[in-house]
């Protein structure tokens, strides 16, 4: 039996894809930073972890199901910072303010997840929309990065969630990749 590394994920639209890719190639050149491709760029909702292809097709039923009583409605996302802590960072990600209806499809998401049975990431903290731009490299600390408000910048992202995805993570040493699984269109 197969097992998958899977994580639910909003995709960004294109235009949305090359607005930060733009912003990577200007403000994110400096070595200590390991670029997400622009194809890999996603808002992540609930990561599940490794799962065996039975728990995917339970997955991929909760995903559609969830999807179904869900409406499309729109992501704002516009501050550029170090995370998840800027004490510690080991990340570049635009985030955005609490949204109600991001956060009532995550919640949904997860009940859905827990009446199938199937194991995923809870966190108490409470949910950050974001995408990760970048990610810091391990030989690099705070001291050693730009400060924060030089990679500070006013873009700002407004898209319509639409849809859904159901991603593979695949690690290596160069890092991760992502591939769609599969997709489903909010009601």
């Amino acid at each position: 039996m197969k097992s998958h590394r899977v994580f639910v994920s909003i995709p960004l639209p294109d235009k949305e894809k090359q607005r930060l890719s733009i912003y990577q190639s200007k403000f994110l050149f400096d070595d200590s930073f390991r670029i997400t491709p622009k194809e890999d760029l996603h808002l992540t909702l609930v990561f599940v972890g490794e799962i065996f292809d039975e728990e995917l097709t339970l997955l991929c039923q909760s995903v559609s199901n969830v999807c179904q009583k869900q409406e499309s409605f729109d992501i704002f996302l516009s501050d550029i910072t170090y995370g998840p802590n800027s004490n510690e960072p080991r990340l570049v990600w635009i985030k955005g303010p609490a949204n109600n209806l991001l956060e009532n499809l995550k919640s949904d998401l997860e009940k859905e997840l827990k009446e199938q049975g199937i194991s995923y990431t809870h966190t108490l903290k409470r949910f950050q929309p974001h995408v990760t731009i970048a990610r810091i490299k391990k030989d690099y600390s705070k001291e050693n990065l730009p400060l924060e408000k030089d990679i500070a910048t006013n873009l700002k992202l407004v898209f319509s969630c639409h849809q859904i995805s159901i991603m593979e993570s695949t690690l290596s040493k160069t890092g991760s990749t992502y591939d769609i699984l599969q997709s489903y269109y909010l009601n």
